[in-house]
Parts: structure tokens; C-alpha cells; sequence
């Protein structure tokens, strides 16, 4: 990391830490851009223990970004954290769609039965931005879900849009 670098990520690290929403926002943003996987456990922090949800799950969506094996478990943590709120727990969930499947996919295959539509809809995006075939047997469970997903989109109509994917994966 070069010198320049360094600084202004340490500078984007201390604003993660005021009391101004916005700042911590601009500085989850800043991070995410950088690139600089050096402070994923610090954006971890702020994605499980802001007290905003727009700036935890802006920091999921940064973190995602970075595709990196070492967020899986961290995420899953979060996805599964029924004390979250349903916004970052659903952000939560798609991310794992970024991470590494040996990991994810126990946690996202539970997903799939959540009670909550949005949980299940938001493992199905996952487990098909993963691109593991495996997943189309799990994925063929929620077929007959007409739980709306979103925008008059139902889970099973997701899940089929899915499975045909999967099934071109080689």
C-alpha cells in the first residue's frame, strides 16, 4: 500500500468512528473503494455494530465488493443474527453470494427454509451468484414458494430463473 494510500485509509478509519451519520457513510464508501482488504475487520465491526442500518448494510454491500473467503463467516454470522434488523440481514444474505461457497452454502441452504420471504428470496440470489451446481437440488425445494419476493416477483419464479443457470454452470 502506497504512503498516500495509508493516510487518507486512516483518515477514512477515524471517521467511521463520529457521530455524524453521513461521515461514517462518506468513510464506508471511501474504504470500500480503496480496496484496502487490510481493514476488513474494521468494516466488519461497523456492518455488526453501527447503530445506523443505511451505514451497516452500505458497509455489507462494501465488503461484498472485495470478494474475499475471509468475509464468509462474518456475513453468515450477520445473515443468521435474528437480533439484525430484516434490511441488514437480507443485505447479509446476498452478500454471501460473494464470498467462498465451501463456507456459505450450509448457511444458505438454512436460509432457504426461513420463515421470512425476503431471507429466503435473498439465499436464492446468493446461492446463484455463487454458481455451484450443487445448489440446484436445494434450489428445487422452493419451486412451489408463491411468497412474493419482491415487486410481484415470487421466490419460486427466482429460484427457476436459478435452477436454469446453474444448469449451463460447468
Amino acid at each position: 500500500m502506497s504512503k498516500d494510500k495509508a493516510i487518507s485509509v486512516s483518515q477514512y478509519i477515524e471517521q467511521l468512528d463520529s457521530p455524524v451519520g453521513n461521515v461514517r457513510l462518506k468513510a464506508v464508501i471511501a474504504i470500500g473503494n480503496t480496496k484496502a482488504h487490510d481493514v476488513l475487520d474494521r468494516l466488519i465491526n461497523v456492518a455488526q455494530t453501527d447503530n445506523n442500518d443505511h451505514i451497516r448494510m452500505r458497509a455489507i454491500y462494501e465488503i461484498a465488493r472485495w470478494h474475499l473467503s475471509e468475509s464468509a463467516m462474518p456475513l453468515a454470522q450477520i445473515a443468521t443474527d435474528e437480533t439484525q434488523s430484516l434490511g441488514v440481514r437480507v443485505e447479509a444474505v446476498e452478500a454471501l453470494g460473494a464470498t467462498n461457497p465451501e463456507v456459505v452454502l450450509p448457511y444458505l441452504y438454512q436460509l432457504l427454509e426461513h420463515s421470512q420471504p425476503k431471507i429466503r428470496s435473498g439465499a436464492v440470489i446468493a446461492l446463484h451468484n455463487l454458481r455451484n451446481p450443487d445448489a440446484i437440488e436445494h434450489l428445487q425445494k422452493r419451486l412451489d414458494d408463491q411468497s412474493e419476493a419482491y415487486d410481484g416477483m415470487t421466490i419460486a419464479k427466482e429460484a427457476r430463473q436459478a435452477i436454469i443457470y446453474l444448469s449451463t454452470v460447468t
